[in-house]
């Protein structure tokens, strides 16, 4: 698929054990992966770890392109030796929650110290707003609030969403699809407001010093009208129709500046 061979798990060991080696836990973990069918690492991604492309790295886990046996080329998401996450199981559960969402990757395998899922390749949200195509950023940002309104309705919040820049991967680079790769933090919530933490990040914050409300041509009056629906969102709390019916008026907001 991407003509790249399969480096052996044995070789690859500095990495997927990372950020130490330690012979028990990473035996087990090689012994693991092999039992659930995977044959090797491929060196795919956007950053390095130790000699091979992965694609991602965080305070709990990394995540790397794998070959299985039987689903071909896929996402590992393994937990780190020292992680304070006891299990990636958590996040697992999250994920099948929100599979129907179709926003986020699906799950293949799960246990204890890793998730095999989808790859999903494409540009982060950083990268597409860093292009400054208001077109393309509008339906980037409108398709991200239309994810994350679905998934909240499936009862899950997610906390990191407040900084969706590298979390939020979109599909072969269309930004009607964005994908939210990262439920690490993420919890059960009837009361979700992903929402709101979207606008927060939408009307507040900066990307290379240019502010996100900019690459909307937002004036201050529809920064003044989007905080005060996202203010009404949240206080539906866990009524569906409430926040049917406000997210509606959210994405009118938008819409009535014909962007």
């Amino acid at each position: 698929m991407y003509g790249l061979s399969p480096i052996p798990l044995e070789e690859a060991r500095h990495v997927l054990c990372y950020p130490q080696w330690y012979p028990n836990y990473c035996n087990l973990l090689l012994e693991r992966l092999r039992k659930y069918g995977v044959r090797g690492v491929v060196s795919l991604g956007k950053m390095e770890g130790r000699g091979i492309r992965i694609l991602g790295k965080g305070h709990a886990a990394i995540v790397v392109a794998v070959l299985h046996e039987e689903l071909g080329i896929v996402a590992a998401k393994i937990r780190r030796f020292d992680s304070k996450r006891p299990s990636m199981v958590h996040e697992a559960n999250l994920l099948k929650v929100c599979e129907r969402t179709g926003c986020v990757p699906r799950v293949y395998i799960s246990n204890d110290l890793f998730v095999i899922r989808e790859l999903v390749e494409g540009p982060t949200l950083k990268e597409l707003l860093l292009a400054r195509d208001r077109s393309v950023v509008k339906q980037a940002l409108l398709s991200l609030l239309g994810c994350v309104h679905k998934i909240g309705l499936a009862a899950v919040e997610i906390t990191e969403i407040s900084l969706p820049l590298s979390q939020v991967i979109y599909r072969e680079g269309d930004p009607s699809k964005p994908v939210v790769v990262d439920l690490e933090s993420a919890r059960i919530n009837p009361c979700a407001s992903n929402v709101t933490r979207v606008l927060g990040f939408i009307l507040g914050r900066s990307v290379a010093g240019v502010p996100v409300r900019t690459l909307l041509d937002l004036e201050d009056e529809d920064v003044l009208e989007l905080r005060r629906l996202a203010r009404r969102y949240k206080e539906c709390k866990d009524e569906r129709g409430c926040k049917e019916e406000v997210f509606a008026e959210i994405l009118n907001a938008f819409r009535r500046r014909s962007l």
